[in-house]
């Protein structure tokens, strides 16, 4: 910070050494505003009628409104210029709207130190410094953003040039979209907010919701202190929400990059993290609502304020775990601010659903290693395999699951180069079983769903079944590692799989399609997103109608790969596509013809008066398990890389690790991200038992009450206590979610077995009364227990002495003879289903 020498301000001040009191004036300034006064000393002319007419001084002292802020300089009848000068910044009065004297003098004491007048400080080297006039004004923001500004005082700029082409004075106040809900404001949305707004709880940006955050911070409320300044100072650090769709500390843990920083999430937000496609909380997935709307990707628009201005209008999800038709149908009645909002804030815990439960059907399940003895021993028809192979490395791997199809076949693939051909050619010709092969060159245009229509649709419906497959690459560390085997082993598991599967077939003539069930990590991405349209009018194309159902989108072939009865899908493989009508390939994940034409086999199958079923294997090989469940979301670099697999990490925890337990409780996290809805509906019961503990429960109720996982009921069951624990228990009474039990001592066992009798929800926890739980412990149990499809599951035990000094961890491997020894699972770690 540079010496302030006060002599220097003084030699600036004053225009004229003769003249007192010496003024902030800007005479060519004054000229230009008030050209009437052309031939007029301007100093003269604004001292004596000029500033009784309300002309300005200088662009940041505001004649008018100083004097209807401060009545006293206006009753004096005193020129209010010189009364700032002499009085009225030492009084702590501002010149200006946007200039808060009290403000700059505490945020810069060298200045009050100094005794000089703050604002012509801050127009002679202040604003050079970096100083900011006012806590809702970003100089070194607002420079960096408008390089027009660069080299010029920030404010004056703003005052005038700025405001009236309604440019942000700091990264969150969203001058343009002020203006428009308050038509008032357009001439200048920050002078507006501070002087009417902020007192009228206008919100300054579509993603800070004043009403809100007063709301959800009383003692704000009851202050009073400018909800945005306390953000932007304090309560970001504090980590209160803006926005009940912005979550400030999730936003924070996922953009790590914030912490050595001072900006604020939400500014983090957007300036970067929305044209990243980073979202702004578990409940509003950016990527995904770009996806499924792709007019709002081109158009460049932040996801969360198009959804929070329009899409919420338009009837458009937030996320594929979130349905606005199905949750308006629910509440009804036309609420203020977005169902989303509602949902978290009223209707979670009304039990409202954010989506129609979402089933899907039971997969057949086929033998696999006895014999069937059937028509399908034989020949059952004429076979054909389509295969579209744009990697041909992938040639032998997929030669080798074809060899599990026990009957002839002609193999018919496409490929894009003339040179992949050869390849093929070579690498699939000794396919054990293989009739005829025939390899096509063809567009690298719409994947593998044109070729299957285009260049062969005429020639599959000369056959009796068909299976359709294509070379598909996944990253190793990405979610969909796997997929390729996932929906290989559906579909070509074995030769008595096969024949199992074909057998079916046989038997039931209205059996259209075989499909894999849904690979678990791609669940999630199983939606209508933006190609419902596409799908209408391709239906209408083909002589079929689409309605707008809720249901499209949510059960479909995902990966395009199954089996099927050509006859089922006769209007598609008779389309009069072209590859024209497939857009060039630009690596899209979704909202292509592609993606409508997969989301479209089931339908038009159904259309022709057949049934489709998903089919897996009669094998415990290819059940879910917990290790390959939670694989998917290995995604920190040292969890993928580590040795321990996360079934391992769920297990091998005899001693602590840090390093462990944050591994294993990102993959828990990921997977809560994933699905928030589906564990956030799961209802928990935590048994409390508590005999003269009034020294600690309250403490045990706290850490159950800041669980981030809030839908449970907490039933403390008090064993006949003598000391002031009922007392303690009266002041939770307004929680519904917790319930007081008294009974005669008996025992803790007795207290325990009575909170189990009450336990209403599918899950239960226990707690004692001098333990606590840590934040997310009662979400990562539900979701490690959800994922592992487990019955009960336990975890590890921090105990702690003095100063919160680690005595010792337990955390033992599950063994059926240790627990016959010794009781080595501690009861407050351990959760079961009813």
């Amino acid at each position: 910070m540079p010496v302030i020498n006060p002599s220097r301000f003084r030699k600036v001040l004053v225009r004229n050494p003769d003249q007192e009191p010496p003024a902030i004036f800007d005479a060519a300034w004054y000229l230009e505003m008030y050209p009437d006064i052309v031939g007029t000393d301007p100093s003269a002319h604004f001292n004596s009628v000029g500033w009784a007419e309300g002309r300005k001084p200088h662009p940041l002292f505001d004649t008018d409104w100083y004097l209807a802020t401060y009545p006293d300089v206006d009753a004096s009848g005193r020129n209010p210029l010189a009364h700032y000068l002499e009085l009225g910044w030492r009084e702590g009065r501002s010149p200006h709207p946007l200039f808060d004297t009290p403000w700059y003098l505490d945020t810069n004491p060298d200045v009050r130190e100094a005794g000089i007048d703050p604002l012509m400080h801050y127009v002679t080297t202040g604003w050079d410094e970096g100083r900011d006039p006012h806590p809702l004004f970003d100089s070194a923001w607002y420079t960096r953003t408008y390089k027009d500004a660069s080299g010029k005082v920030p404010l004056i700029h703003y005052v005038e040039v700025g405001a009236g082409q309604l440019r942000r004075p700091n990264a969150i106040f969203d001058a343009a979209w002020y203006a428009g809900e308050n038509p008032d404001a357009a001439e200048d949305p920050l002078t507006h907010y501070v002087t009417q707004g902020r007192a009228r709880h206008l919100s300054p940006s579509p993603l800070f919701d004043v009403a809100y955050y007063l709301e959800q911070n009383q003692d704000i409320a009851a202050s009073n202190i400018c909800p945005l300044v306390h953000y932007m100072q304090r309560g970001y650090a504090e980590m209160r929400n803006p926005h009940p769709l912005f979550d400030t500390e999730w936003y924070k843990s996922h953009n790590l990059e914030l912490s050595a920083t001072r900006e604020t999430p939400l500014a983090h937000y957007l300036r970067m993290g929305a044209k990243a496609s980073r979202s702004p909380s578990p409940y509003f997935d950016s990527e995904w609502y770009l996806r499924a709307n792709p007019s709002v990707a081109r158009a460049g628009a932040n996801p969360l304020v198009h959804y929070i201005v329009y899409g919420e209008n338009e009837n458009r999800d937030p996320s594929p775990h979130f349905s606005a038709r199905y949750y308006r149908r629910q509440v009804k009645e036309k609420l203020p601010g977005t169902l989303l909002a509602h949902y978290l804030q009223v209707g979670r815990a009304a039990g409202l659903r954010a989506r129609p439960e979402r089933k899907h059907p039971t997969p057949l399940k086929l033998p696999v290693n006895e014999a069937v003895r059937s028509t399908a021993d034989s020949q059952p028809g004429r076979i054909c395999v389509v295969a579209h192979m744009f990697y041909p490395d992938m040639g032998g791997e997929i030669a080798g699951w074809l060899n599990n199809i026990p009957f002839p076949f002609d193999l018919l693939v496409s490929t894009d180069t003339e040179e992949k051909r050869l390849e093929l050619e070579q690498t699939l010709a000794g396919i054990r079983s293989l009739n005829r092969l025939d390899v096509r060159v063809v567009e690298n245009r719409g994947r593998d769903i044109a070729p299957l229509l285009i260049t062969f649709g005429s020639r599959i419906l000369d056959y009796d079944f068909c299976l359709h497959i294509h070379s598909k690459k996944s990253p190793h560390s990405s979610e969909t590692a796997g997929w390729f085997d996932f929906l290989m082993t559906h579909l070509l598991h074995s030769g008595q799989y096969v024949r199992s599967l074909l057998n079916e077939f046989v038997r039931d003539g209205r059996l259209g399609a075989f499909y894999p069930p849904p690979f678990p990590p791609i669940e999630r991405h199983m939606h209508r997103a933006g190609t419902f349209n596409t799908a209408r009018t391709l239906m209408q194309r083909i002589g079929l109608q689409l309605d707008d159902d809720e249901g499209f989108g949510s059960e479909f072939p995902a990966g395009s790969m199954f089996w099927f009865r050509p006859r089922a899908l006769e209007p598609l493989l008779r389309s009069d596509l072209s590859y024209q009508d497939f857009p060039l390939e630009a690596g899209q994940t979704n909202n292509t013809l592609a993606h409508a034409v997969e989301r479209l086999f089931l339908l038009v199958v159904a259309e022709g008066g057949y049934r489709s079923s998903p089919v897996a294997p009669d094998s415990p090989e290819v059940e879910p398990k917990p290790a390959f469940v939670a694989s998917r979301y290995c995604r920190a670099e040292p969890v993928a890389r580590s040795e321990h697999f996360p079934e391992n990490l769920a297990r091998e925890f005899g001693e602590w690790d840090e390093m462990r337990e944050r591994a294993f409780c990102d993959c828990l996290n990921a997977a809560y991200i994933a699905a928030p809805y589906r564990f956030d509906s799961i209802s928990a019961s935590i048994v409390m038992p508590t005999y003269n503990r009034g020294h600690s429960i309250r403490k045990s109720i706290e850490s159950v009450l800041q669980q981030s996982h809030s839908n449970f009921e907490l039933i403390v069951v008090d064993d006949g206590s003598t000391d002031n624990t009922a007392e303690i228990l009266e002041a939770y009474q307004g929680d519904k979610r917790i319930r007081y039990v008294r009974q005669e001592n008996g025992g803790v066992s007795a207290a325990r077995n009575r909170g189990l009798d009450l336990a209403t929800s599918p899950y239960i926890f226990y707690l004692d009364s001098d333990n606590v739980w840590v934040k997310d412990y009662l979400r990562n149990m539900i979701v490690f227990m959800e994922q592992g499809r487990l019955s009960a599951a336990y975890g590890g035990l921090r105990v702690v002495g003095d100063n919160d000094v680690l005595q010792y961890y337990r955390g033992d491997i599950f063994s059926w003879r240790e627990c016959l020894r010794a009781n080595y699972i501690d009861l407050n770690t351990y959760g079961h289903r009813r």
